[in-house]
């Protein structure tokens, strides 16, 4: 027969079981380790979309650049998220059409904010934190200046200023 416990009325039996407060004080240590990895997380989601956006266009400018040199000028512009006609089969047209995190889209640029050539991304905020993510993969965090930058209404990526 088992031993009554001393905090227990006699004749009762008592099992192991966790208390109120221990409860408690694990529900705090998830609570805190939840706060603690969620932070780290977003950064972590946001530096991978932008290393993608900045390899999409490393591989477009490559694509572009290369038809330039074939055929002695850049492809005509097709719109925003429409893959240019001479490009077709030289890009990745699901990466060209994809739509980037915040609603913005790709596009070919000629002689826009004095820019000859750029792959733009139309449709960011100029304080997109997202953008200035990926012009810290390209450059110095400042989108006045360098290969990636702030045009008008829109980022570019220059290729030939």
């Amino acid at each position: 027969m088992k031993r009554a416990s001393a905090c227990a009325p006699p004749g009762w039996r008592t099992t192991p079981a966790f208390t109120l407060v221990e409860i408690m004080i694990v529900v705090v240590i998830i609570g805190l380790l939840a706060a603690i990895a969620i932070p780290a997380f977003r950064r972590i989601r946001m530096k991978a979309q932008a290393t993608t956006v900045a390899n999409n266009l490393r591989q477009f400018s490559h694509a572009i650049q290369t038809y330039a040199l074939e055929f002695g000028k850049y492809p005509a512009n097709a719109g925003t998220g429409v893959v240019p006609t001479e490009m077709v089969g030289r890009l990745s047209s699901t990466a060209w059409t994809s739509t980037i995190p915040g609603g913005a889209r790709y596009d070919f640029d000629q002689n826009v904010g004095g820019i000859h050539a750029a792959v733009s991304i139309i449709g960011a905020t100029n304080s997109d934190p997202l953008m200035l993510q990926v012009d810290r993969i390209f450059d110095d965090g400042n989108t006045a200046t360098g290969e990636f930058r702030w045009v008008s209404d829109r980022y570019m990526y220059i290729l030939m200023p």
